[in-house]
């Protein structure tokens, strides 16, 4: 809610500046906020996103475009349009590449490599999801890492590798700072590789 108000405060403050490309930007990310956190609308694409990219796209603003297309592809991915997801996605992805933001690419590698994930192509996914790793770790992105760290030992468990797996895991928590943003979400998918060979007591704990 706060995030919100906030957002409508920055777009007023736009308009009053007379900065488009900065309303916008603002207005796609009040289009993610109310479908992504607050469940307002069903879909931001046509009213929030679809016209703040066209803006953007006219203005010349390719960072401030990517942005908004990054949010295309997620919106487009949880609603399982796969096709529109992978169109999206390769877009941005070549766009951070010509700007040369590294951490953008290998958060636009990660999509990639969840959505192949999905797909149960264990294959393309590590593709995509090692390029992430290997990109967020030269970005020195903190958050990223662990992430791409764990969506990795995901993708070894779909493939049926929970040794593999497992080694993943248990290298990134011992690397871990307390209280890090990913530590629930990794701890879970070790208490699923647990369970997954057959050591019930270990997954408990985990």
């Amino acid at each position: 809610g706060e995030a919100l108000r906030d957002l409508q405060l920055a777009r007023e403050l736009a308009g009053d500046a007379a900065d488009e490309g900065l309303g916008a930007e603002t207005q796609a990310e009040i289009g993610y906020v109310r479908r992504w956190y607050l469940r307002q609308i069903d879909d931001p694409r046509p009213a929030y996103l679809e016209p703040a990219r066209a803006t953007l796209e006219r203005l010349g603003d390719r960072r401030g475009e990517a942005k908004v297309v990054d949010y295309l592809a997620q919106v487009s991915l949880r609603a399982d349009d796969l096709v529109t997801f992978f169109r999206q996605q390769n877009r941005s992805l070549n766009t951070w590449r010509q700007v040369g933001d590294v951490a953008r690419q290998a958060r636009a590698h990660l999509q990639i490599g969840w959505a192949w994930d999905r797909l149960e192509n264990s294959r393309r996914a590590m593709y995509h999801l090692e390029l992430a790793l290997q990109l967020a770790s030269s970005a020195g992105d903190s958050v990223l890492v662990p992430r791409a760290e764990r969506m990795l030992a995901t993708v070894e468990l779909t493939a049926g590798r929970p040794e593999r797996a497992l080694q993943r895991l248990e290298r990134v928590i011992a690397s871990l700072e307390p209280g890090h943003l990913e530590a629930r979400s990794i701890y879970g998918v070790l208490g699923d590789a647990y369970r997954r060979q057959g050591r019930p007591a270990a997954a408990r704990s985990a």
